[in-house]
């Protein structure tokens, strides 16, 4: 009886997620060909050696924890985000990835990196967004992109990239009082962060070599604005 018990758990687990997901078996067979074979996938310029980087928000799949908006938790369980299409990949079998519907999606933690994940709006479009630093009734976050970039081929003495690629842009907002802002890279940024203290939070950013490219840099600087 307790075995029949358990297999049925694990049954019910599996589907709050197949029951949600959109295309689980097209959208697997695609994660696989990233993952796995890039140049079958995406086609390459005839001259280019390859693709670098991955359009997902990783390499491979994480170890993650997913809360949906019900309130149920699914703990320790592979995931991956695309997020230009804003898409969550989760692995209920080596074989099987479903997409469950961003709007049933509360929160992903990926466990290995601490990295809270949460669905948001930018620009009319749900998305997934990193929460990156909160303090004082503001929220800052990040969304990162991954920008698909040709190798530059042309010419005989060309010196450029050999590779396609997929370079990685990360656009940070502040949130508050309902209101969401688009936080600059370098100064204009800092000025909207630290106001009148401004000089003192680049003369930080100077001295500890801030990359605002770097979202751990990035909580570096918002932790020290906060305390001036």
């Amino acid at each position: 009886m307790r075995i029949l018990l358990t297999i049925f758990f694990i049954l019910f687990s599996l589907s709050s997620f197949s029951q949600t997901a959109i295309g689980n078996s097209e959208g697997s067979q695609t994660f696989i060909d990233l993952k796995d074979n890039f140049a079958t996938y995406i086609g390459l310029q005839p001259k280019s050696e390859g693709v670098s980087g991955t359009p997902f928000l990783f390499k491979d799949l994480k170890k993650a924890k997913i809360v949906m908006i019900t309130g149920k938790v699914h703990d320790d369980i592979m995931a991956n985000i695309l997020p230009n299409k804003a898409e969550l990949y989760v692995q209920l079998s080596p074989s099987n990835i479903v997409i469950p519907d961003i709007s049933y999606i509360e929160s992903i933690l990926f466990i290995e990196d601490n990295t809270l994940y949460i669905p948001f709006e930018i620009n009319n479009n749900r998305v997934y967004i990193q929460s990156v630093f909160e303090a004082n009734g503001k929220k800052f976050f990040a969304f990162t992109e991954k920008k698909f970039v040709k190798a530059n081929v042309g010419g005989a003495y060309n010196s450029g990239p050999k590779f396609d690629e997929y370079k990685e842009i990360i656009t940070y907002y502040l949130f508050e009082d309902n209101e969401l802002l688009e936080i600059k890279k370098g100064n204009s940024g800092i000025k909207l962060l630290a106001g009148e203290s401004w000089k003192e939070a680049r003369d930080f950013v100077k001295k500890e070599n801030i990359d605002f490219n770097d979202v751990k840099d990035m909580v570096k600087l918002l932790s020290f604005i906060e305390k001036l």
